[in-house]
């Protein structure tokens, strides 16, 4: 991801830009009220440049576990490091906030086979990763 393009916190603004990114990418698209929930979460970001929001992402974290839900860009905005961009950010937003371990499953949808991603902090809090097909 260059220069062109920043990561900041997503608002109620955001919204509609949100949902429309995500009825481009997605066949069973999330609703704006279900985004809207999601404001006041920590892991909940999107990606803009100087004219409009690429795209999003978002997680949770309950005790030590959190899991990246959904990630999304735009189509005219695809194949620059944006997705790869907004993982890292919440993985790393969601182990500030005390999560010890990290997963990105994409749902059927999104590929021929099951792949899972894990993260898992250290004690020094050094992290590792693998993909395994499920």
């Amino acid at each position: 991801m260059d220069g062109r393009y920043r990561i900041r916190p997503a608002t109620d603004r955001d919204l509609a830009e949100v949902v429309a990114i995500e009825q481009g990418a997605f066949s069973d698209p999330w609703s704006e009220e279900s985004f809207r929930s999601l404001l006041t979460h920590h892991a909940f970001v999107v990606v803009v440049n100087d004219r409009e929001i690429v795209g999003y992402v978002f997680g949770v974290g309950v005790e030590d576990v959190g899991e990246i839900l959904n990630v999304a860009v735009a189509h005219a905005h695809r194949q620059r490091g944006i997705g790869r961009a907004l993982v890292e950010h919440a993985r790393h937003s969601l182990v500030r906030s005390g999560v010890r371990q990290v997963f990105l499953e994409p749902p059927p949808r999104h590929s021929t086979g099951h792949w899972r991603s894990s993260w898992w902090v250290g004690g020094d809090g050094t992290t590792s990763n693998r993909w395994r097909m499920r």
